[in-house]
Parts: C-alpha cells; structure tokens; sequence
C-alpha cells in the first residue's frame, strides 16, 4: 500500500494492492497481527530488546499503520530475513540467546528455514520477523507472523499468512 512518512512516523494503508492476501481485509488481519506479536513480544520484558511505537487507525473501512522509524539500515539485520526468507540472519550470539528465551516465554519451537540446505539457519520466531543490531541495542520489527497459522484454508489463497493462531492458544 501506500507510504508516507511524516515526523519519523511511518504512515501505511494495510491494502492488498498486489493481491497477495486475496482481500483489503486480509490485509487488516495481518496488520493486526504485527501489533498483537509486537505486543507480545514487548510484554515479555526481555532486557536489551527495543521495539517501535506502533498504532492502528480505522476509518471509513480504511487501516492505517502508524510506526516509529528506528535507526536501522540493510545492514544492521543480524536476525531473521527482510526478503521473505530469501535471505536468512542469525549471526549474533547474544540476540539468539534473547530470541531463544522469547521463544521459550510465547511457546514457540526453535526450528531450522530455508531453501537452500546449505544456507540454512536455526530461528526461535517465524523467520521474517527481523532482528538489527545499531551499536549495543536490537530492535525488532514485523511481528505479523509471529504466531503459527491456523488449519490452512485451500479456498483462501495465502491464508495461512492471516489466519493465525491467537497468542492464548499457543500458550
């Protein structure tokens, strides 16, 4: 969707403009889910784990993303993958100590992605949730499948990008 970036927020329409989720409300579910992880993900309290401010605006059937901008670059991504698991990150030992115990608090199970069996990386979250190191600090961000998809729908293209479990089931 669109983008608009105005006072280090980002602004974005949850749209489905390259019909990817098959509907404009797909496209707020999976909004929805990247507040729900985020919030999760922030409740744990884990030292040394910074997040963005994140909010969602309804109106007249529309839902705008409201995010923070953090300091991050291409380059800072140590965990995770910013290209749809094309790519895969998890090089610091510290941050995949702290994503382990996350892990471990929202009952996640630790598993090996990738296509590639010689590229493969061990991750204790769905593999594009991103994780970037700015000097001693990690940020996290896109937290939209950071629960395990429900049954898979066959008659809803992609669902299991949107239809997730809620984080009470996975406790």
């Amino acid at each position: 969707g669109d983008k608009y970036l105005v006072n280090n927020i980002l602004f974005k329409f949850a749209v489905d403009s390259h019909n990817f989720f098959g509907s404009d409300e797909a496209a707020h579910k999976v909004a929805g889910h990247d507040l729900k992880g985020l919030i999760s993900y922030f409740n744990l309290g884990i030292a040394g784990l910074h997040f963005p401010l994140m909010a969602l605006v309804d109106y007249l059937g529309y839902r705008l993303i409201a995010i923070s901008v953090l300091p991050i670059t291409k380059d800072t991504l140590v965990y995770g993958s910013a290209d749809a698991g094309v790519t895969l990150h998890n090089s610091n030992p510290t941050l995949a100590r702290k994503m382990k115990l996350a892990g471990e608090m929202l009952n996640l199970k630790t598993h090996t992605v990738g296509h590639d069996p010689t590229k493969q990386v061990e991750v204790h979250s769905a593999c594009d949730l991103e994780g970037h190191q700015v000097e001693d600090r990690f940020y996290l961000l896109d937290f939209s499948r950071a629960f395990p998809p429900c049954t898979y729908d066959r008659s809803k293209p992609n669902s299991f990008l949107f239809r997730l479990l809620r984080p009470e089931f996975v406790k």
